[in-house]
């Protein structure tokens, strides 16, 4: 009973005992994604003796639960770093390093075009 209690008031806002920093995500069933490239939902949240909080997140494989750190998790559809970075230019001539996925192998070469 006092879960559920407690869970209302995260979702509305109203639960002063949860800090400031979790509140963005203290929402039962939001759907998230952890570390930028696993999508799931939220379950539950926790907050520890030292004021860390984690979310109890299933993830959309269906059969893995974890708990999370909030530095983890980002909201579902939310930019990341890489996503807020510029891509990266190139000059004709300039010598550089280039993946070659079929091969998962690393080549030097120099941009021709």
């Amino acid at each position: 009973k006092d879960r559920l209690g407690r869970a209302e008031r995260r979702r509305s806002g109203t639960d002063e005992s949860t800090p400031t920093a979790a509140k963005d995500l203290d929402v039962i069933g939001q759907r998230v994604e952890v570390s930028g490239r696993f999508p799931g939902a939220i379950e539950d949240v926790k907050s520890s003796a030292n004021g860390k909080v984690h979310y109890l997140v299933r993830f959309d494989d269906g059969n893995h639960r974890a708990w999370i750190e909030r530095r983890k998790i980002r909201l579902a559809g939310e930019p990341g770093k890489a996503a807020a970075r510029k891509p990266p230019t190139y000059k004709v001539g300039q010598r550089v390093t280039a993946l070659w996925e079929p091969t998962g192998k690393y080549y030097r070469g120099v941009v021709s075009e």
